[in-house]
């Protein structure tokens, strides 16, 4: 039986610095984003004064759509997740630093 090459797409967005409510938040312009089964988006947060991950955040490019909201007239959606909460819409796409390898081997097509 033969295989079929099927990729994944993944895009990372990171930050360094969290906003005044301590949530990170990134724009991802609709002009870069367009989802789809086989597309994800990374979001990292590092921490400024070692500059290590602290939080990482792996989403499916359909769930982002759904979840994520429109801003600047639609040209653009907005993620905002704070990274100590385990009861955020965003909470259940965080991934351990560690086993972000792994995680992306078990969305990779077989």
């Amino acid at each position: 039986m033969k295989r079929a090459f099927r990729p994944v797409y993944v895009q990372v967005k990171s930050r360094f610095i969290l906003n005044k409510n301590k949530h990170f938040v990134q724009n991802v312009g609709l002009h870069t984003f367009k989802s789809h089964p086989s597309f994800y988006i990374i979001f990292m947060y590092f921490t400024p004064d070692d500059l290590e991950v602290a939080k990482v955040w792996l989403i499916p490019s359909e769930k982002f759509e759904e979840l994520a909201y429109p801003i600047s007239e639609g040209k653009s959606y907005r993620f905002s997740a704070n990274p100590k909460s385990d009861i955020d819409k965003w909470a259940q796409f965080k991934v351990n630093k560690a086993s972000l390898g792994e995680e992306l081997l078990r969305i990779c097509p077989n």
